[in-house]
Protein backbone atom coordinates (compact mmCIF):
# COMPACT_ATOMS: atom_id res chain seq x y z
CA UNK A 1 0.00 0.00 0.00
CA UNK A 2 1.14 3.16 -1.02
CA UNK A 3 1.60 5.85 1.68
CA UNK A 4 -1.43 8.45 2.00
CA UNK A 5 -1.82 10.82 5.25
CA UNK A 6 -5.00 12.21 5.96
CA UNK A 7 -4.14 15.45 8.07
CA UNK A 8 -7.03 17.03 9.76
CA UNK A 9 -8.02 19.30 13.09
CA UNK A 10 -11.53 18.51 14.61
CA UNK A 11 -13.67 18.95 17.95
CA UNK A 12 -14.05 15.09 19.71
CA UNK A 13 -17.51 15.81 18.22
CA UNK A 14 -15.66 15.65 14.85
CA UNK A 15 -16.40 19.19 13.65
CA UNK A 16 -14.01 19.65 10.75
CA UNK A 17 -15.65 23.14 9.80
CA UNK A 18 -18.50 25.64 9.95
CA UNK A 19 -19.82 28.16 6.91
CA UNK A 20 -16.81 27.34 5.01
CA UNK A 21 -13.94 28.01 7.76
CA UNK A 22 -12.26 26.62 10.58
CA UNK A 23 -14.12 27.22 13.66
CA UNK A 24 -10.90 28.02 15.51
CA UNK A 25 -7.73 29.20 15.18
CA UNK A 26 -4.80 27.50 17.28
CA UNK A 27 -1.34 28.97 16.04
CA UNK A 28 0.58 25.79 17.54
CA UNK A 29 -2.13 23.24 15.03
CA UNK A 30 -1.00 25.86 11.92
CA UNK A 31 2.97 25.28 13.11
CA UNK A 32 2.39 21.35 13.33
CA UNK A 33 0.40 21.59 9.95
CA UNK A 34 3.19 23.64 7.86
CA UNK A 35 6.16 21.69 9.49
CA UNK A 36 4.28 17.96 8.76
CA UNK A 37 3.13 19.26 4.74
CA UNK A 38 5.96 21.43 3.56
CA UNK A 39 7.62 19.42 0.06
CA UNK A 40 4.84 17.02 -0.17
CA UNK A 41 2.13 17.43 -2.46
CA UNK A 42 -1.41 18.36 -0.91
CA UNK A 43 -4.77 17.39 -2.20
CA UNK A 44 -7.62 19.05 -0.96
CA UNK A 45 -11.09 19.79 -2.39
CA UNK A 46 -12.11 22.69 -3.89
CA UNK A 47 -14.17 24.37 -0.95
CA UNK A 48 -11.05 24.03 1.14
CA UNK A 49 -8.86 25.41 -1.62
CA UNK A 50 -11.09 28.62 -1.72
CA UNK A 51 -11.49 28.85 1.63
CA UNK A 52 -7.25 29.04 1.96
CA UNK A 53 -7.40 31.76 -1.24
CA UNK A 54 -3.81 30.75 -2.78
CA UNK A 55 -1.79 28.18 -3.22
CA UNK A 56 0.53 27.14 -0.55
CA UNK A 57 4.19 27.82 -0.23
CA UNK A 58 6.70 25.12 -0.64
CA UNK A 59 4.34 22.03 -1.37
CA UNK A 60 2.53 21.09 -4.83
CA UNK A 61 -1.21 22.18 -4.54
CA UNK A 62 -3.75 19.51 -5.93
CA UNK A 63 -6.99 20.65 -6.41
CA UNK A 64 -9.86 18.37 -6.74
CA UNK A 65 -13.05 19.97 -8.59
CA UNK A 66 -16.39 18.91 -10.69
CA UNK A 67 -16.32 21.91 -11.71
CA UNK A 68 -14.44 24.26 -14.18
CA UNK A 69 -10.92 23.85 -13.48
CA UNK A 70 -10.06 27.37 -15.16
CA UNK A 71 -11.96 29.01 -12.82
CA UNK A 72 -9.89 27.62 -9.93
CA UNK A 73 -6.67 28.60 -11.47
CA UNK A 74 -8.21 32.16 -12.62
CA UNK A 75 -6.29 33.89 -9.74
CA UNK A 76 -2.68 32.24 -9.87
CA UNK A 77 0.28 34.57 -10.82
CA UNK A 78 3.24 33.40 -12.04
CA UNK A 79 4.83 33.11 -9.14
CA UNK A 80 2.56 31.64 -7.14
CA UNK A 81 3.51 27.88 -6.10
CA UNK A 82 2.63 25.28 -8.45
CA UNK A 83 -0.88 24.09 -8.25
CA UNK A 84 -2.54 21.35 -10.44
CA UNK A 85 -6.22 20.77 -10.82
CA UNK A 86 -7.68 17.24 -11.28
CA UNK A 87 -11.33 16.06 -11.84
CA UNK A 88 -10.99 12.84 -9.77
CA UNK A 89 -9.17 11.78 -6.52
CA UNK A 90 -8.31 8.73 -8.83
CA UNK A 91 -6.43 11.71 -10.96
CA UNK A 92 -5.12 13.44 -8.27
CA UNK A 93 -3.54 11.02 -6.80
CA UNK A 94 -1.90 9.65 -9.90
CA UNK A 95 -0.33 13.58 -10.12
CA UNK A 96 0.60 13.49 -5.96
CA UNK A 97 2.44 10.17 -6.44
CA UNK A 98 4.39 11.28 -9.74
CA UNK A 99 6.13 14.10 -7.65
CA UNK A 100 5.65 12.76 -3.73
CA UNK A 101 6.08 9.33 -2.22
CA UNK A 102 4.38 10.24 0.47
CA UNK A 103 1.39 13.00 0.03
CA UNK A 104 -0.94 14.62 2.08
CA UNK A 105 -4.87 15.43 1.60
CA UNK A 106 -5.93 18.29 4.08
CA UNK A 107 -9.79 18.30 3.03
CA UNK A 108 -12.37 18.71 3.09
CA UNK A 109 -14.76 16.24 4.23
CA UNK A 110 -15.71 14.69 0.52
CA UNK A 111 -12.12 14.47 -0.19
CA UNK A 112 -11.12 12.37 3.10
CA UNK A 113 -14.11 10.24 2.65
CA UNK A 114 -12.81 9.06 -0.72
CA UNK A 115 -9.14 8.99 0.86
CA UNK A 116 -9.99 7.36 4.06
CA UNK A 117 -9.96 3.67 2.78
CA UNK A 118 -6.77 4.24 1.11
CA UNK A 119 -4.88 6.40 3.81
CA UNK A 120 -1.91 4.86 5.75
CA UNK A 121 -1.99 7.37 8.42
CA UNK A 122 -4.01 9.92 10.44
CA UNK A 123 -2.94 13.02 11.69
CA UNK A 124 -5.10 14.31 14.06
CA UNK A 125 -5.61 17.64 16.39
CA UNK A 126 -8.09 16.98 18.86
CA UNK A 127 -9.42 20.83 19.83
CA UNK A 128 -11.43 20.44 22.85
CA UNK A 129 -13.92 22.83 22.98
CA UNK A 130 -15.58 23.53 26.55
CA UNK A 131 -19.06 24.35 24.54
CA UNK A 132 -19.54 22.93 21.37
CA UNK A 133 -22.44 25.63 21.08
CA UNK A 134 -22.27 27.58 17.66
CA UNK A 135 -21.23 23.93 15.76
CA UNK A 136 -24.25 22.81 14.97
CA UNK A 137 -26.69 23.21 11.98
CA UNK A 138 -26.68 22.98 7.95
CA UNK A 139 -23.19 24.80 7.67
CA UNK A 140 -21.18 22.52 9.86
CA UNK A 141 -18.95 19.67 8.74
CA UNK A 142 -17.58 16.82 10.43
CA UNK A 143 -14.90 13.89 9.50
CA UNK A 144 -16.29 10.89 7.59
CA UNK A 145 -15.58 8.51 10.36
CA UNK A 146 -15.82 9.97 13.35
CA UNK A 147 -12.74 8.65 14.64
CA UNK A 148 -10.55 6.33 13.89
CA UNK A 149 -11.82 2.54 13.78
CA UNK A 150 -9.51 1.16 16.46
CA UNK A 151 -10.47 -2.32 13.90
CA UNK A 152 -8.43 -0.42 11.37
CA UNK A 153 -6.19 2.11 13.23
CA UNK A 154 -4.02 2.32 16.26
CA UNK A 155 -2.71 5.55 18.09
CA UNK A 156 1.21 5.22 17.28
CA UNK A 157 2.09 8.59 19.46
CA UNK A 158 0.00 11.25 21.51
CA UNK A 159 1.08 14.42 23.18
CA UNK A 160 -0.38 17.82 24.53
CA UNK A 161 -0.01 20.94 22.44
CA UNK A 162 2.17 23.00 24.69
CA UNK A 163 1.17 26.32 23.85
CA UNK A 164 -2.89 26.01 24.29
CA UNK A 165 -4.61 24.02 26.72
CA UNK A 166 -7.35 21.19 25.08
CA UNK A 167 -5.49 20.78 22.45
CA UNK A 168 -3.46 16.97 22.05
CA UNK A 169 -1.71 16.17 18.74
CA UNK A 170 -2.37 12.03 17.46
CA UNK A 171 -0.65 10.00 15.12
CA UNK A 172 -2.63 6.88 13.96
CA UNK A 173 -1.46 4.17 11.39
CA UNK A 174 -3.47 2.01 9.78
CA UNK A 175 -3.16 -1.84 11.35
CA UNK A 176 -2.16 -4.62 8.71
CA UNK A 177 -5.48 -6.52 7.23
CA UNK A 178 -4.42 -9.42 9.59
CA UNK A 179 -3.06 -7.69 12.38
CA UNK A 180 -3.94 -8.08 15.76
CA UNK A 181 -8.17 -6.73 16.12
CA UNK A 182 -8.85 -4.72 19.17
CA UNK A 183 -12.28 -3.92 20.67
Amino acid sequence: MKSLTLIVAMTPAGVIGKDGKIPWHVSEDMKRFKRLTTGHAIIMGRKTYDSIGKPLPNRTNIVVTRGDPIAVLADVTVNSPPLVVRSSMEDALDTAYKVDPEPFVIGGAEIYALALPLATKLEVTYVARKEEQGLSGENVVFFPGLYPNPWHWRCVHSEPATETSNVEFMTYERRPADGPRVA
